[in-house]
């Protein structure tokens, strides 16, 4: 863009707000990963944004997790809320599937939920990583059938022995040292 045009357009525009300025609810209620608040020792239900209604349903604000979020619990996930609470130290649980088949990667992060401090609670954060997930799973199963194909004697092979004609016994044979004649008289092909 011109120089002249970026002058144009910041001079018009109205300023930026600061960060301390931007209502929270509004920006979380827009952020595409899931987001769940939860606050106190049963762990009830504070707030869950867009995302996380439109995965995995519409959730009643002030229940305990284990009845309002029970997908975090079929996860296994509410102990760890626990120990983040304890700890006061962030926790990650990377891709876990869900029912839908869809794969989550959790954070569990402590905040302080009441102005004085007094109020501890977690804020669940999950990105979906199914792309990544599958694609691990696609990358495992094809390493797999590689190594039940690649050998044809059926002897344990390495995939570090592939490559090295003399490794497996079954190339051995079939090497191309193995295939060249050798002369008579020095030993030598």
């Amino acid at each position: 863009m011109p120089a002249a045009r970026v002058e144009q357009l910041t001079d018009d525009a109205p300023p930026a707000l600061a960060v301390d300025e931007l209502r929270v609810r509004e920006v979380l209620d827009r952020v595409p990963a899931l987001v769940a608040l939860v606050h106190g020792s049963d762990h009830r239900l504070a707030y869950v944004n867009d995302a996380y209604a439109a995965a995995f349903g519409a959730r009643p604000v002030g229940v305990p997790a284990r009845e309002a979020l029970p997908e975090l619990d079929a996860l296994g996930l509410l102990p760890l809320l626990d120990q983040v609470l304890r700890s006061a130290k962030p926790r990650t649980v990377k891709s876990r599937k869900v029912p839908s088949g869809r794969s989550y990667t959790f954070t569990c992060t402590p905040v302080d939920i009441a102005p004085d401090g007094e109020g501890r609670g977690v804020l669940v954060f999950a990105t979906d990583v199914t792309d990544h997930a599958e694609a691990a799973e696609r990358l495992r199963a094809s390493e797999r059938r590689q190594r039940e194909t690649a050998s044809p004697c059926n002897a344990p092979c390495s995939p570090r022995s592939w490559s090295s004609p003399t490794t497996c016994a079954s190339r051995r044979r079939t090497s191309p040292a193995a295939r060249r004649p050798r002369s008579a008289a020095t030993g030598t092909t």
